[in-house]
């Protein structure tokens, strides 16, 4: 298998263990409240960056955007990948070209290229661990 095709396998994967996982605790949340997969959160009792970003995706889904934001700001990032990337790598197979490779080859480049982009990444996470933190 082409690296190409272990991307698009990787991808595929992901997203399918995202969908997965968001409707188990949609259709479990009675089992799933006050468990949490974290290892950062379950080892030193405070919350990642991630932290609440299925809650938050759960509530985008519910209609109730501002509560999400208040939970994670990650869950608008989260339930944009879950949708539109699906559709992306859709597109792909059935054109038979390569845009989610693409895009994904791109951002790592710009990354690359342009470092103070990785930095105001890696700030804005910072800030939301901050806003995790400050909600406990």
């Amino acid at each position: 298998m082409t690296s190409v095709g272990r991307f698009y396998l990787l991808t595929i994967s992901l997203l399918s263990i995202g969908w997965i996982w968001l409707l188990y605790n949609q259709y479990n949340s009675h089992i799933a409240k006050g468990r949490t997969l974290c290892f950062v959160r379950n080892i030193t009792g405070y919350p990642c960056p991630a932290c609440g970003t299925t809650n938050s995706v759960e509530e985008i889904l519910g209609g109730r955007y501002q509560s999400a934001l208040h939970i994670n700001p990650l869950g608008y990032v989260a339930i944009a990948a879950l949708v539109l990337l699906p559709l992306i790598i859709g597109v792909d197979i059935i054109s038979g070209r390569r845009m989610m490779y693409s895009i994904y080859t791109n951002f790592d480049n710009t990354m690359k290229q342009r470092p103070v982009l990785l930095v105001a990444v890696l700030l804005l996470l910072l800030i939301n661990w901050i806003w995790n933190l400050y909600k406990m």
